[in-house]
């Protein structure tokens, strides 16, 4: 019996691809949580809100640099059309990256050193986030999951270390933000040098022609999904970007610390699903393949595997919180508890949204993103407004991003078995 469950596992690739990238992803998954209850006694609540100020800046400029030309390498047919894409947001990061700094050098005077070292760690961090989620891209188009995991592993190992250490040893700067920038650094070396052993980039491809075509072809990804993700971006991070205005950096502090723990259950397995699926459901939709059954049992796996996590952080997540972190992170378990049906919608409704970029749906997410942009906005600013009340905020916050995904996942489930049906297109980028 065990016998045939293996060679069953082994036999299917979509399966075996997907546990790859699950070993790394639940490895990573499980170092930030031997590290969390550290981290959260030697760093305060202000610290972790720079931090998560410092993250929504460089989440903004990231998905900026690449205008999100990355999120198409899966698309291409043959290699070498997929080889000049990949130039294109490699070229846009780095022009964008020196861009900023001359802007910064030749028109910010009187600047202090501690403003000049955190400006120049979230200039890198954007370059290297850009570069890391593009080479993200290009293994999950050649299929190097082993790749993913493993640079995975080294990024998350490589921050947590900084960011323990550089505190344990005093240093000036944040650690928890230089700790960040570094793991990332990291990640692109393994990448670099695991991509490179494969040889499958092949620099004679090179073609100006092929990489105009694709500027073009692809186009909807720099004028849709560009501003769509970069406004997804902002109102996720909304809470630390308003927190510190409305109430304190301390509540946002909280919030941070929130956020980063509750997205754990999301990262351990939507990192591995996020790519097998798009690369397994791009194959399907370029032979003209069924999607529908494909996209629903990868919706009723995510949603049993989230169901467990949501129930027990709905109940207990204040005592969760205190014992883990300490006694003064309670008010960080009371946001999850208000928080848990927004990040319950938000962790399964992944096949959805890697389902609209393979449908060129780049123009309605845009829409999209501007309503629920605007959505949580007036539900953060009226719960201060109206009772000056973080706690009502983040569950209007929480209620305004679960109704949204809901609506979402329902959507482009109508989608798919339309096109199943044979009743819409199917000719987005073919």
């Amino acid at each position: 019996m065990h016998s045939n469950l293996i060679n069953k596992v082994k036999s299917n690739e979509y399966i075996l691809n997907t546990l790859t990238l699950l070993t790394g992803t639940t490895c990573s998954q499980i170092i930030i949580v031997l590290f969390a209850p550290v981290l959260s006694r030697i760093y305060t609540p202000e610290e972790f809100g720079i931090f998560g100020f410092y993250l929504a800046f460089t989440s903004i400029g990231t998905n900026i640099a690449t205008l999100k030309y990355e999120l198409a390498l899966v698309l291409p047919k043959n290699d070498k059309q997929a080889f000049n894409l990949l130039l294109i947001p490699i070229t846009l990061s780095i022009i964008i990256f020196l861009i900023s700094a001359f802007i910064y050098f030749c028109f910010v005077k009187n600047f202090s050193a501690n403003n000049f070292i955190i400006y120049n760690l979230i200039l890198t961090g954007i370059l290297a986030n850009a570069i890391f989620n593009i080479f993200i891209s290009w293994n999950t188009r050649c299929k190097y999951y082993k790749n993913l995991s493993i640079s995975r592993i080294i990024r998350t190992s490589g921050t947590l270390s900084v960011q323990f250490f550089s505190k344990l040893m005093g240093w000036p700067l944040n650690g928890l933000i230089f700790g960040h920038v570094t793991g990332c650094i990291l990640g692109i070396f393994s990448f670099v040098i695991n991509t490179l052993k494969k040889r499958k980039i092949k620099f004679i491809q090179f073609s100006r022609k092929l990489i105009f075509l694709n500027i073009i072809k692809y186009k909807d990804f720099a004028r849709f999904q560009t501003p769509s993700v970069l406004i997804n971006t902002i109102s996720q991070y909304m809470p630390l970007l308003l927190f510190p205005i409305l109430f304190s950096n301390e509540i946002a502090g909280f919030y941070a610390i929130t956020m980063r723990v509750m997205i754990i259950p999301a990262n351990l397995i939507n990192q591995a699903i996020r790519q097998t699926y798009y690369q397994k459901a791009t194959e399907h939709y370029n032979s003209n393949s069924n999607i529908t059954d494909f996209f629903l049992n990868t919706m009723k796996f995510l949603a049993k595997v989230y169901l467990i996590p949501a129930i027990i952080i709905a109940i207990f997540a204040p005592s969760l919180f205190s014992l883990i972190f300490g006694k003064s992170w309670q008010v960080a378990g009371i946001y999850a508890q208000l928080s848990v049906f927004y990040f319950f919608f938000g962790s399964v409704n992944v096949a959805a949204v890697m389902s609209s970029y393979i449908l060129g749906l780049q123009k309605f997410n845009l829409i999209y993103e501007i309503l629920l942009l605007i959505a949580r906005f007036l539900s953060i600013y009226f719960g201060y407004l109206l009772f000056n009340n973080s706690f009502i905020s983040v569950f209007l916050f929480s209620m305004a991003g679960a109704i949204f995904n809901f609506i979402y996942i329902i959507i482009i489930f109508y989608r798919i078995k339309k096109i199943d049906n044979g009743q819409l297109s199917t000719d987005a980028y073919k």
